[in-house]
C-alpha cells in the first residue's frame, strides 16, 4: 500500500520538495506578525566570516530545465552574477547569451522570439544567429561588423541546460559525458531548495551511483549560485523502469536529508583556517581541491555584493 501511494506524491512535474529554505534554521525566531522581519535582521547581523572565497567560480552551471525549455521559447536567467537569456532554437538545441541587446538594452528573455537558431530582440527586432552575432537589422541592408551578444558555451544532460562560466572567458576546460544509465534509466523526481550559504558547500556538479538489492539508481544534483550567498540545488533522481517505485522513495529521503542540513548552513559562518585535527583531513583535502576552480580573475565576495550602478 505504501510503495503504491509514492509515485503519487510526486506532482505531475516530477518535482517532490520545492522549498525557499533561507529561514530554516530560525525556529528560536519569536512572534508571529513580525517574524520574518526579525529572521531578516538576524540574517544581516550574522557574520559571515572572513576570507572566503570568490562566489562564483569556472565550471559548469544548471540554470534551466530541460523540460522548462521548449522549442521556440527563452528564459530569463539570473544567476553567478549575470543576466542571461537561454532559449531553445527550432532545432532544439538551448542556447545562452547575454541577456541585453547591445542596440538599446532590451532584454532578449522578456519578449524576444526565436527563429531558427537566431532570436530577435523585442525592441527593434534586431536579430543574433547562434554565434551572438547581428545578422539581422529593419531596414538596414548591410548590417555594420562588429555588432555583437556574448555567447555562453552550453550542454544539455542530466534533465538541464548547463552553461559555462570561466572568469577569464576561457572555451570550456573540460567535457562532462553523458552518464551511461540515462540509456536505460528514466526521471524518477526533483528536489530543489534555496540555501543561504557559500557554493562551497558542495561542487556545482555531481553524480551518486547506487547498486543494491533494490536495483539500480543514479542521483545528479547541481548547485548554482544565483547570487553570492544563495544557492539553488536541485537533485534528480534516475531508475530503470523496474525500480521506479525506488526511485520515488529515494526523491523523499534525500528531500528529508536536505532539509535537515540546511538548518546548519543558514547559521554557520565561514573559517578560513580552522584548527584541524587528524580526522579532518578530508575536509582540508576537499578545500585545497575546489581552490582549482578559481582564477586570477574571479569576483571577490565584495565585489560581487557590491554591484555598483552603471552611468
Amino acid at each position: 500500500m505504501v510503495a503504491d501511494a509514492l509515485p503519487t506524491l510526486i506532482n505531475r512535474e516530477g518535482d517532490v520538495q520545492k522549498e525557499e529554505l533561507t529561514d530554516t534554521g530560525f525556529e528560536h525566531i519569536s512572534g508571529k506578525r513580525d517574524r520574518a522581519i526579525n529572521i531578516n535582521r538576524v540574517q544581516s547581523a550574522k557574520q559571515i566570516g572572513d576570507k572566503l572565497p570568490p562566489p562564483y567560480p569556472n565550471g559548469w552551471f544548471a540554470v534551466v530545465e530541460s523540460r522548462d525549455l521548449k522549442v521556440g521559447k527563452m528564459v530569463s536567467v539570473d544567476a553567478l552574477g549575470l543576466n542571461l537569456c537561454v532559449y531553445r532554437g527550432e532545432d532544439n538545441v538551448a542556447r545562452c547569451v547575454e541577456a541585453y541587446c547591445p542596440h538599446l538594452g532590451a532584454n532578449l528573455a522578456i519578449g524576444g522570439t526565436v527563429s531558427g537558431s537566431c532570436i530577435t530582440c523585442p525592441f527593434h527586432q534586431w536579430k543574433f544567429n547562434a554565434d551572438g552575432q547581428c545578422v539581422g537589422i529593419p531596414n538596414v541592408e548591410t548590417v555594420p561588423a562588429g555588432i555583437s551578444i556574448k555567447k555562453y558555451h552550453t550542454m544539455e544532460l542530466d534533465g538541464a541546460v548547463w552553461v559555462w562560466h570561466d572568469a577569464e572567458g576561457r572555451d570550456p576546460l573540460w567535457k562532462v559525458p553523458e552518464a551511461p544509465e540515462m540509456k536505460y534509466m528514466t526521471f524518477r523526481g526533483r528536489n530543489e531548495f534555496m540555501v543561504n550559504v557559500h557554493i562551497q558547500i558542495g561542487p556545482s556538479h555531481v553524480r551518486l551511483h547506487f547498486e543494491c538489492l533494490l536495483g539500480s539508481l543514479m542521483v545528479a544534483q547541481s548547485v548554482t549560485p544565483l547570487s553570492p550567498l544563495l544557492q539553488r540545488v536541485v537533485t534528480r533522481v534516475f531508475t530503470p523502469n523496474y525500480n521506479a517505485v525506488f526511485g520515488a522513495f529515494m526523491v523523499l529521503a534525500e528531500a528529508m536529508q536536505f532539509k535537515r542540513d540546511v538548518t546548519i548552513w543558514n547559521n554557520k559562518r565561514y573559517v578560513s583556517v580552522p584548527p584541524y585535527v587528524r580526522s579532518d583531513k578530508t575536509i582540508r583535502a576537499y578545500r585545497a581541491w575546489f581552490m582549482q576552480f578559481y582564477s586570477e580573475n574571479s569576483v571577490s565576495l565584495k565585489q560581487a555584493m557590491q554591484k555598483p550602478l552603471d552611468w
